[in-house]
């Protein structure tokens, strides 16, 4: 386990973060073979890997816009600030939810509001529960930002999404078919072993004979990136309404007739059962919480984990790290406060013009207020509402405001990035995946179309440029 040590805030360069030499080398490959004519390749090589049951998916006036082929180059020393980052916030969070449906100590010594933590997020059915192994989460996701003094902050913590763990895979099956060279040698970290390892990660703590194990993957609407993951990781893929709960036990409907479930990857906060209180309206797995309390089903993750990505939560989670592990967070929030702590209400009402500001009780989602756009009878509402009833509202300063464009040397970085990076439980302990899903922010051409964002790879630099540059 890597020990965690607080970021000092000494301003770096550019060149002390991004393998600058790396990406003048992927650009300058670009360059030779045409960008338009990359990312029409680059871009159909992802849609065919996402949509396996449909190889003909994604022409090119599609696809196009739909990655960005050059990739963020991370160098070593900055990637193991992050790594360290990531794994403490999933032990933070593994610790919280544990503590959530238990002692609730970090409640009771008023590091965490009980608003929030028996609020619209948190589900009396499964209370009190212990899962199989203690695990509440097997995979976990941060996502950072860039300041600019070129320091990484923490901007969400949260559940991955489907589309990030599948863009995880698929994005850099993608740059290894398009730019091979680049991978036959050993600089670039490997994220090849991560289905492998999610995978035994589920059925080491299943206990089940992994011949009568069945891995189902079950959400609301079918996605071509649903079918991805399912196939790497040996699941089944269902919805909802496929799965029956008879005899104590959980089966999905498959054309072989009904298999029984042991695990349920659902990549959501809740297992939706009808004859449970706050469920009673929609439809859902009939008994699937009093199956998942008797410990006979793993859920990845566990149901109301998306608590930990609460506002508030994310905006207390210096003070949880702090309070359960008993160690200085790796890197600190991107600047936000609650506006009901001391000093809250005042920073957020004399800066208001310069702030975004979020309800406490979502789970990320659009800011409600943005100063920046705001006319003055929005800021005059929102400072009603903000000093009515403070507690619910998070101030926070707008990523746009310190963008990585603003700050790094690359040519071509434009708009502010978003970073996700992954810890994955490995033998009990979390691991920073090598490896995440940036996105950036792409202007549209068309008249009066908005902005809309394209992956990117990851790569980590294991032995520097040196190895890279030589192919």
């Amino acid at each position: 386990m890597r020990q965690a040590q607080s970021s000092a805030a000494v301003p770096r360069s550019s060149a002390e973060i991004f393998g600058i030499e790396v990406d003048r080398l992927v650009r300058s490959a670009i360059e030779r073979r045409g960008k338009k004519r990359i990312e029409r390749f680059a871009g159909h090589a992802r849609a065919k890997s996402l949509a396996l049951a449909y190889p003909d998916i994604g022409h090119n006036s599609v696809v196009e816009c739909e990655f960005e082929v050059s990739p963020l180059v991370l160098l070593q020393d900055p990637w193991i600030e992050l790594a360290r980052a990531v794994e403490q916030r999933a032990r933070a969070t593994e610790a919280f939810l544990n503590d959530l449906h238990g002692k609730r100590e970090a409640i009771l010594s008023g590091v965490i509001d009980e608003r929030i933590a028996f609020g619209s997020l948190y589900s009396p059915t499964l209370g009190g529960i212990s899962p199989p192994g203690g695990n509440f989460s097997f995979l976990s996701s941060s996502e950072f930002a860039l300041g600019g003094n070129g320091r990484f902050y923490c901007v969400e913590k949260g559940n991955p999404t489907v589309q990030d763990i599948a863009n995880l895979r698929a994005n850099r099956a993608a740059m290894q078919l398009t730019f091979p060279e680049f991978f036959t040698v050993s600089g670039i970290a490997s994220t090849d072993e991560f289905f492998e390892n999610f995978r035994a990660s589920l059925v080491d703590t299943s206990n089940v004979d992994n011949q009568e194990l069945c891995i189902a993957v079950a959400a609301e609407s079918q996605f071509p990136e649903l079918d991805y993951i399912a196939e790497r990781i040996g699941a089944i893929t269902a919805i909802w309404s496929d799965l029956r709960v008879s005899g104590g036990k959980i089966s999905v409907r498959t054309i072989g007739g009904p298999k029984t479930v042991h695990v349920i990857c659902h990549f959501g906060q809740d297992l939706p059962d009808p004859i449970s209180s706050e469920y009673r309206n929609i439809r859902g797995v009939s008994g699937i919480a009093a199956i998942y309390r008797a410990g006979k089903l793993i859920a990845s993750n566990s149901p109301r984990s998306g608590i930990a990505s609460n506002n508030l939560v994310h905006a207390k989670f210096p003070d949880l790290i702090r309070f359960y592990l008993n160690e200085e967070p790796s890197l600190e929030n991107w600047p936000c406060r609650c506006c009901g702590d001391a000093g809250g209400l005042e920073w957020a009402l004399d800066n208001i013009g310069g702030l975004e500001i979020l309800e406490a009780r979502k789970n990320g989602g659009t800011p409600v207020f943005n100063g920046a756009t705001a006319e003055k009878s929005d800021i005059i509402e929102i400072r009603k509402g903000i000093e009515n009833s403070p507690c619910d509202y998070i101030a926070r300063v707008p990523k746009a405001s310190t963008s990585i464009a603003e700050f790094n040397a690359l040519a071509n970085s434009r708009n502010p990035e978003s970073l996700t990076l992954f810890a994955l439980r490995k033998n009990g302990e979390f691991t920073a995946i090598e490896g995440g899903v940036s996105r950036i922010a792409v202007s549209s051409d068309l008249p009066g179309a908005s902005a809309t964002t394209r992956p990117r790879d990851v790569w980590v630099m294991r032995d520097g440029a040196d190895a890279i540059a030589a192919c």
